[in-house]
């Protein structure tokens, strides 16, 4: 049987259009940790936060507005994702990423130095830009520096990262918010913010794909917002008057959903540990005089 020949072109990319090719071991997986760290941020922020909610909100008196500290951060980082793969092609991995970890830096500095609800809700939006830019980039990275074989291995550390966020971050929170005050878990992401982003300016190359350059959808990412946006704020409100047990109309606010319904419940509810106590006494009442109208045996 006559060998078929096929023409591949499996030329071998050259370091100037592959920079990762240039870079020895030890190089890569300092890039890889420092990217890693970067991630590692972004998934505590989102386990420190939920346990110091309550003292926040105490501190700021934003009962009403407690659920836009999350809601707001999940929705810029949701958004913020998929324009940043496509800025990451075309203008290189290192200048985005590190624009990314400083609006997530900066985020969380002004997070930290908040004086109201508002102001704590507007700065983790811009943490969660910042926070956007951390996911995608960073399989992209792993994906540039490493060959496919070894991808699957590398990117498990991702779990990795999560499960240590998920363990470390509450009892983290709880311990600086009570050894300094709440701000506390806002400012500790710097330090380590700092770290990573001076090694990716030092080390990780500015990989580029030529090949998958083209012009921004505008219409699309107009469209991704209009259509994340009402749904994110949706959950948020019906979330809210689900707490409060009791339905919300389509034209009233989230706010003054929760405070009527909860004032109302408060008011129509009686007290249980009073009823059972009348109850309870009232039995022993009726117990005892059925057992004094009965002769006793010495009458007879």
């Amino acid at each position: 049987m006559e060998a078929i020949s096929l023409d591949r072109d499996e030329r071998t990319p050259s370091v100037e259009e592959d920079p990762a090719l240039g870079l020895d071991r030890r190089t890569k997986f300092e890039i890889l940790g420092a990217v890693l760290l970067g991630m590692f941020l972004a998934a505590l922020d989102q386990t420190i936060v939920g346990p110091v909610m309550p003292k926040i909100v105490g501190d700021l008196h934003g009962q009403d507005y407690y659920t836009w500290v999350t809601t707001i951060y999940l929705l810029t980082s949701t958004v913020s994702v998929p324009i940043y793969g496509k800025l990451s092609d075309l203008y290189g991995r290192k200048p985005v990423l590190m624009i990314g970890i400083t609006l997530f830096l900066v985020g969380s500095a002004l997070s930290g130095l908040s004086q109201d609800m508002w102001m704590l809700v507007l700065f983790r939006g811009i943490q969660g830009l910042g926070a956007g830019s951390l996911f995608p980039i960073a399989l992209a990275v792993i994906g540039d520096l490493f060959t496919p074989a070894e991808r699957g291995k590398y990117q498990g550390f991702f779990g990795l990262v999560f499960g240590l966020a998920f363990l470390l971050g509450p009892g983290l929170g709880g311990a600086l918010t009570d050894a300094f005050s709440w701000h506390a878990i806002f400012y500790v992401n710097i330090p380590i913010g700092l770290i990573a982003l001076a090694v990716i300016w030092r080390l990780l190359p500015n990989i580029r794909h030529v090949e998958r350059v083209g012009t921004i959808d505008y219409p699309g990412v107009a469209t991704l917002v209009l259509g994340l946006v009402p749904i994110l704020i949706g959950f948020t409100i019906v979330r809210r008057a689900a707490s409060a047990n009791r339905p919300c109309g389509p034209g009233s606010s989230a706010g003054s959903c929760s405070s009527a319904s909860s004032s109302s419940w408060s008011g129509a509810r009686p007290n249980r540990s009073s009823r059972s106590t009348c109850s309870g006494t009232g039995r022993s009442r009726r117990r005892w005089s059925r057992s004094s109208s009965r002769p006793s045996a010495s009458g007879r």
